[in-house]
């Protein structure tokens, strides 16, 4: 993992969150799969050629790099590159076993042909367009609720029918000018749980009916969270979890894969990341069974 130093992204709080869930006893290390740096061949399905040879090359220009809002260096888009081939490495495996989780990813700005908003690689963008060229699945639902619009996957699919992007997210917040590509629900600021969940149930039907995805990449984001230093939400921890099991037990009791990504969170207290990312590990556990159960039953 790459040392960015002092900053507002917390890079720590992956290994923070694995260690907490092995130390506390509910997972053990065979849980656990260590992530494969994405391939060439997977990530120019996405981005530019120009764009991945300057990352190589460490050729960003200031500009780049300002938009970007992280300090380039061989060893971040390292990072970047083992976060999207998790991303698809754990797809594969909700694909194989119904339910699955990577520890990271969910960089859903970064563009084809540049980064922004601390994503350099969209690992959910490559990881869903490798999926429909191999003919892996042919419907797939971005399920996204970081508090940010997820803008770079709403261009990229806007006009691809076998992907759904559904992102709900405060609206007053960066990206400022949003995407109009697919489902975008504009939340206001200091909306609580009870009318978050209320709405995001409202689009159920809609999204797992209607549509009925083969694969639900879920962009599970902890800064929604009331005490997030950049989102502007107010949803408790328990609140989230409860968020976190809603949209679980939507894809598992339908028999629908699904992946989780941690996506965004940038809370004054670490102590406080660790255990929303945790929790939705947990909250994946439970699916799984439910998966299982269903999958026997049908």
């Amino acid at each position: 993992m790459a040392d960015i130093g002092e900053h507002l992204f917390p890079m720590q709080k992956y290994r923070l969150t694995r260690e907490v869930l092995l130390i506390k006893g509910e997972f053990g290390v065979e849980n656990f799969e260590e992530a494969y740096p994405i391939s060439d061949e997977d990530l120019l399905r996405f981005h530019t050629p120009e764009y991945i040879r300057k990352l190589k090359e460490g050729s960003l220009t200031r500009e780049e790099i300002d938009l970007l809002e992280l300090p380039y260096s061989a060893e971040l888009f390292d990072t970047f590159l083992h976060h999207a081939g998790g991303t698809l490495q754990a797809c594969r495996l909700a694909l194989r076993d119904g339910v699955a989780c990577n520890l990271g990813g969910g960089f859903h700005h970064a563009y084809p042909d540049h980064g922004e908003g601390l994503c350099m690689i969209n690992d959910i963008a490559v990881a869903a367009q490798t999926l429909l060229d191999e003919g892996a699945v042919e419907r797939i639902l971005i399920l996204d609720l970081d508090v940010h619009q997820g803008n770079g996957n709403a261009f990229f699919f806007k006009n691809n029918d076998r992907v759904m992007t559904f992102s709900m997210h405060c609206e007053s917040i960066y990206p400022d000018e949003k995407e109009t590509g697919g489902m975008n629900i504009d939340l206001p600021d200091g909306i609580g749980e009870d009318e978050y969940m209320d709405t995001l149930r409202s689009y159920y039907f809609t999204l797992f009916d209607d549509f009925f995805p083969q694969l639900v990449i879920y962009v599970a984001g902890a800064d929604v969270y009331e005490n997030d230093t950049v989102g502007k939400l107010n949803l408790t921890i328990p609140g989230i979890m409860h968020r976190d099991e809603g949209v679980f037990w939507e894809a598992a009791s339908r028999c629908i894969p699904i992946v989780s990504l941690a996506a965004g969170g940038y809370a004054r207290s670490i102590d406080d990341i660790i255990k929303i990312h945790a929790n939705t590990i947990r909250a994946a556990d439970t699916a799984a069974v439910i998966f299982r159960c269903q999958s026997r039953s049908t």
